[in-house]
């Protein structure tokens, strides 16, 4: 059933192979927790890490949702490479910044160029692609008979 959602989602298996099933359980918890659709932070990891709970990228954000060491303390999250805690603080920083600007394509945007360059009308180029990846995945998941908003499993 892997392979129907890459083929849903655009194909994008990542250096670790995909999400897992218990990453899955994991991300629909900590998506409910921060009162999330799970789909949309399942869109929103994937295009930040590729599921891969060890990456890091150029600028030091870390572990599946990507986090900056910062912004990771500001959410409690002590060892960002820990799925769970990684998980939950994405979830919870990514509907802190839906409370901020109250549209959800601003709200990601922020998440990727930060909340004062989306407040002061700074988005990058980058920035905004990577809205259109994440919202055009998060279109792909919900329209998926594998994959839907209420909590799809594609391992059975």
């Amino acid at each position: 059933m892997i392979s129907a959602f890459l083929a849903v989602t655009g194909g994008f298996a990542g250096a670790c192979g995909g999400i897992t099933q218990p990453q899955w359980q994991l991300t629909k918890e900590a998506a409910r927790y921060a009162g999330l659709d799970p789909l949309l932070l399942t869109a929103l990891t994937w295009e930040e890490s590729g599921y891969c709970k060890d990456a890091v990228s150029s600028v030091g954000a870390q572990g599946l949702t990507q986090l900056m060491p910062a912004t990771a303390r500001e959410v409690g999250v002590s060892d960002p490479f820990d799925e769970r805690q990684n998980l939950y603080g994405g979830a919870l920083y990514l509907r802190a910044m839906y409370q901020r600007f109250q549209n959800w394509s601003y709200a990601i945007l922020a998440y990727h160029d930060g909340a004062t360059n989306v407040s002061k009308g700074n988005f990058s180029a980058a920035g905004l692609q990577h809205v259109s990846r994440v919202l055009g995945r998060y279109e792909g998941l919900r329209s998926s008979p594998v994959w839907n908003s209420k909590g799809g499993n594609p391992w059975r």
